[in-house]
């Protein structure tokens, strides 16, 4: 009776210990059903909600298509025991796409887990680019904005218009080989055309003529292996909304008569699909500074329509390949890269050390420095008011949009636009003002930094267009010449140039060499993109807004923010702790163009009218094997 009632102690004991496992488990991992009718019970829980679902989701809705999509599909296994008799409608697949894209394969496996969607060796149908396209112009996706521009009836004006912008990231050089396609990869885009490349083609990208064999030809000097990955994105500034990487290059350097000669080529490519380029945006690289300086040749005064206060000088466009001056081609820097460049010329500036950069204004016959160790200063003596446990970190804030990160910079929070822009904000004007309120013996010391962060503040808004909650100023879109953004934009450029002339003339920096008074003044570069933006926006709005009086322009489409985030999605596609492989470079933006021409016409919602079978031949043009979803839906 002893060891029976001892044995049964210890079966309770692990009884409870195996509840308590049990447990553990499942509120780390969830229940997961593996039953034979798993199949049945999902498909009774959704027949269950079937009725509510229905009310719940418009008819033709994504949602309703979706729901419906998943409740056939659990009929089907649940009859068969299998999920191979599984077919897919294109708003199912199209949604594959986008959440394999977004999320990564081992997100998109626990999903799939959970709802019916195609496994990511049946999206590799959908989503794999045609051997024709491996490098180079990506005509098809040309093809179909063209084709969706007809099919939408747009206007061969403004509503056709559109800006090319570029940028190049480093990858891995190396020779690749693909296991699944058999290719080796590595080699730059030049020796990838060498033996089917015409001599217009060598003339092009400036090498010899090719050998006439490639398997003749051995491992020397005449090979070139990509080390930069050089991607154009079509960016609509009308109705077209969409942006598309439209052309992709491995190559072994990038120059700036290498850019100018593929830009000029993807021009011409576009118009024969019925597409303008308008303008083109790039960052401040030298290979495309000197871009701009070779081949910008008409200035801003050709297409001002009302007199401005800045030096109109400056040269913003170039005459169109075909249409010459009837369709101008503005050449932008981009914006956010400007913004960061100048927070950084303000963190390096130091006013003690006259033979590094030291920034100075003249303000009341007396040079004030502007530099950000004078920010940090003030909102420091900020933060400190409020509390007097204050210490940097850990404490509560007055200002939530200013932290350390700010002001204690790292080569990251460099790169970071967000912070940028908030340093320069209203938010450190309020800074500033309280600072000087406690502290009146400051308020000339600071007045220059405080003139130009009310002007950076208003230009940053600007630039943002309609696409940011602009509360303060009401800044949206450019819709006419006479609009308050370009008045502003002109205030802001007079004022900035006064500044530049001011140092050249004035007797109050006489005192300087030429290094010092270069020294007094932002960085060249910085000074040469910001005139880029602001006197480019502006003769681009007075000129396209008079020749297209309906027409507006949206600063947000005149960034490359769209090309960093297709770059930062390739980087973290290969771990982000290394330079991407040319094949994940050459898959990253097959997946993007392929991925965004599947959600252009539903990308803003999920409640608008989802396409049907017969709107999805556009997408045919893509599909691996020319595989059309209307034929087989997997």
């Amino acid at each position: 009776m002893h060891r029976q009632a001892e044995q049964m102690r210890q079966i309770k004991a692990e009884n409870i210990r195996l509840k308590a496992a049990v447990q553990r488990h499942v509120s780390k991992y969830g229940v997961e059903v593996s039953s034979d009718d798993e199949h049945s019970r999902i498909a009774r829980l959704l027949e269950l909600t079937n009725d509510e679902a229905k009310n719940f989701f418009p008819k033709d809705s994504v949602m309703r298509l979706l729901w419906e999509d998943q409740l056939r599909n659990c009929r089907a296994a649940a009859r068969a025991g299998t999920k191979r008799v599984c077919r897919y409608s294109p708003v199912t697949i199209r949604t594959a796409i986008l959440l394999s894209s977004k999320l990564g394969n081992a997100q998109y496996d626990k999903i799939k887990e959970l709802f019916m969607l195609p496994s990511r060796e049946r999206l590799r149908h959908f989503t794999a680019a045609s051997k024709e396209e491996t490098d180079g112009i990506l005509t098809g996706i040309i093809k179909a904005m063209r084709d969706h521009a007809n099919e939408n009836n747009f206007d061969h004006g403004w509503d056709r218009c559109g800006a090319l912008s570029w940028d190049a990231m480093t990858m891995r050089s190396g020779i690749y080989y693909n296991y699944n396609s058999g290719d080796v990869l590595g080699f730059s885009y030049e020796d990838l055309n060498q033996q089917a490349a015409s001599a217009q083609l060598n003339d092009l990208l400036g090498k010899k003529a090719a050998s006439d064999s490639a398997s003749s030809s051995t491992f020397d000097d005449d090979h070139h292996l990509g080390k930069h990955y050089l991607v154009f994105y079509w960016t609509g500034l009308g109705k077209n909304d969409f942006s598309y990487p439209i052309a992709r290059f491995a190559l072994e350097s990038v120059t700036a008569s290498l850019i100018d000669e593929l830009f000029r080529k993807l021009v011409l490519v576009l118009e024969q699909h019925t597409l303008h380029v308008v303008a083109a945006v790039f960052d401040g690289a030298a290979e495309n500074r000197s871009f701009h300086k070779s081949c910008v040749s008409m200035p801003c005064s050709k297409f001002l329509k009302k007199n401005v206060g800045f030096d109109d000088s400056f040269l913003v466009a170039m005459p169109h390949p075909i249409w010459g001056d009837e369709y101008p081609i503005f050449v932008l820097s981009d914006m956010p890269h400007s913004w960061k460049k100048h927070v950084n010329a303000f963190e390096f500036s130091n006013p003690n050390n006259k033979k590094k950069r030291s920034i100075v204004k003249l303000h009341r016959g007396r040079l004030q420095p502007l530099c950000l160790k004078m920010l940090e200063d003030a909102w420091v003596a900020y933060e400190s008011k409020g509390s007097s446990t204050f210490s940097g970190e850990g404490a509560l804030v007055r200002c939530r949009k200013l932290s350390n990160a700010h002001f204690q910079r790292t080569p990251f929070s460099r790169m970071r636009v967000k912070l940028a822009v908030q340093v320069l904000s209203h938010s450190m004007l309020d800074v500033i003002d309280e600072y000087c309120n406690d502290a009146p013996n400051q308020t000339e010391l600071y007045a220059p930094m405080r003139e130009f962060i009310s002007h950076f503040d208003k230009f940053v808004d600007i630039c943002n267009g309609g696409n940011s909650n602009n509360t303060r100023y009401n800044y949206g879109n450019i819709e006419s010449i006479n609009s308050a953004e370009l008045d502003d934009l002109d205030e802001f450029m007079t004022w900035y140039e006064a500044w530049y002339n001011e140092i050249k003339t004035d007797a109050a920096y006489a005192h300087f060499d030429a290094e010092g008074k270069k020294n007094s003044f932002i960085p060249e570069e910085c000074w040469f993109d910001f005139q880029s933006i602001a006197k480019g926006i502006i003769a681009m709005s007075h000129f396209y807004l008079t020749k297209f009086p309906n027409a507006k322009i949206i600063q947000r489409r005149l960034m490359q923010d769209i090309i960093e985030h297709h770059f930062a999605h390739i980087r973290s596609s290969g771990g982000g702790t290394q330079n991407p492989t040319i094949e994940a470079c050459q898959r990253g933006t097959a997946t993007a163009g392929v991925t965004r021409l599947f959600f252009f016409q539903n990308k803003k919602s999920n409640s608008g009218d989802a396409p049907r079978d017969h709107d999805s031949n556009i997408n045919a043009p893509f599909l691996s094997s020319n595989i059309s979803v209307n034929q087989q839906q997997h």
